[in-house]
């Protein structure tokens, strides 16, 4: 295998595991030609770099994959328009790309052109009717037009092509309990958690469940007591807040919703030996509940037990691969003692979510301590474009390479995005 293939293949490895920011490197590295470039620009997209990706993806205009590709980022920049032209572009270089269909009658069903919208699904089901994903969109279009049954049917036909297809599981879900049919959605919502454990799934599988449970006329209950407590934080009212949440467990001692959010009250008073003992009360009623490990290992990291912190964190990470906020929190435990481990565990968390400007930031201050000033540079010029507010970002850009800069350890943000 030449060095080229080699560089592709490992690249490809990496951008199918989701390690956007490895693939890159070595896309970079490939030499210069179509596939190189086309996995640049979808690892550019997948880390939200919109306007480097359309530059490199633009230099391959007859290339179907390519301007499918750019069609995906100007659909992400919201130049629906531009998308279409892209996205019809790469239909006339390849007529049997379904996936360029299917990408059409997401942009035209954002824009409300149903009929056109329903014409480009129908077309990529007729080319590759096993893809559960095309009679996903199908379904969306149908409950768009309030075509419940219609939807309904889309989605079951998607779900007997993917058996674990969590995402059309939460939709049924959601329809169901439109239509009141609380023990099929309740059915549905479980399942979606069981396979993949979402805040959303787990919340709304407790309170349909808990709504099948109370009957048709219940008197108040814990799920009543928690919800005011929602409503009493939301109006900054905390005393009562977290009154009403221990009437909530006293009423009901299972209730996990009730201990996470005393939980994440008790985090932000800075109480994270309370918090602590919430998330722990949680996982014992549901031991696959991401958010309490997380809010578990963030408070143990706080005071300063790594052991505990890393065990509860790396259990975050194996329940929720893509939640980005446990590699954030390895990536501050590890600065100042294992810079490359603290790089590794950042890149993870810009790959899940390329949206946080302190992710830059810190990855900078990173680089910066490793002496790699030009990419320190390019990530706080990231972290500016994302947010041009962040004061940190514009005091390490102006003093790099001055010897001005704080220690990291001084500046690293923490907490939950």
């Amino acid at each position: 295998m030449s060095g080229t293939a080699d560089l592709m293949e490992r690249a490809d490895a990496f951008f199918a595991q989701g390690r956007y920011n490895d693939a890159l490197r070595l896309y970079c590295e490939a030499e210069d030609g179509p596939k190189a470039r086309i996995g640049m620009g979808k690892a550019l997209r997948k880390l939200n770099l919109l306007e480097r990706a359309r530059k490199v993806l633009e230099r391959d205009p007859d290339d179907a994959e390519a301007i499918y590709e750019l069609g995906q980022v100007m659909f992400d920049k919201k130049e629906l328009g531009l998308a279409i032209e892209s996205f019809k572009k790469a239909i006339e270089l390849d007529l049997n790309m379904s996936k360029a269909y299917q990408s059409l009658a997401v942009a035209y069903r954002k824009r409300r052109e149903l009929d056109l919208a329903f014409e480009s699904i129908n077309r990529a089901i007729e080319i590759d009717g096993n893809d559960p994903d095309l009679h996903f969109e199908l379904g969306e279009l149908h409950f768009v037009k309030n075509e419940k049954e219609q939807a309904i049917a889309a989605l079951e036909r998607a779900l007997s092509l993917k058996a674990d297809h969590h995402q059309v599981m939460s939709e049924l879900a959601y329809m169901y309990e439109l239509d009141e049919k609380l023990d099929l959605a309740a059915d549905y919502w479980r399942r979606a958690y069981d396979i993949l454990p979402m805040t959303r799934y787990r919340k709304n599988s407790f309170f349909c469940r808990k709504a099948v449970e109370r009957g048709d006329e219940p008197p108040i209950d814990a799920t009543d007591l928690y919800r005011q407590a929602k409503k009493f934080r939301k109006a900054g009212k905390d005393e009562k807040a977290l009154a009403s949440i221990d009437m909530a467990i006293e009423s009901d001692p299972s209730h996990t919703e009730a201990y996470i959010l005393r939980a994440q009250m008790k985090y932000g008073e800075g109480d994270y030996a309370a918090a602590v003992a919430d998330s722990v009360k949680a996982i014992e009623y549901d031991g696959r509940c991401q958010q309490a490990h997380q809010i578990a290992g963030e408070c143990y990291r706080k005071l300063s037990n790594a052991r505990l912190a890393k065990k509860y964190l790396g259990r975050a990470m194996e329940l929720l691969p893509t939640d980005d906020r446990p590699h954030y929190a390895m990536a501050l435990m590890s600065v100042g003692k294992d810079f490359d481990r603290a790089l590794e565990h950042i890149d993870a968390a810009i790959d899940r979510f390329p949206r946080s400007a302190n992710y830059y930031l810190n990855r900078g201050m990173i680089w910066e301590q490793k002496d790699e000033l030009d990419r320190a540079r390019q990530d706080y010029e990231t972290a500016l474009s994302l947010d041009p507010r962040l004061e940190n970002a514009k005091k390490r850009l102006h003093g790099l390479g001055k010897g001005t800069a704080k220690p990291i350890q001084e500046e690293l943000l923490e907490g939950y995005r």
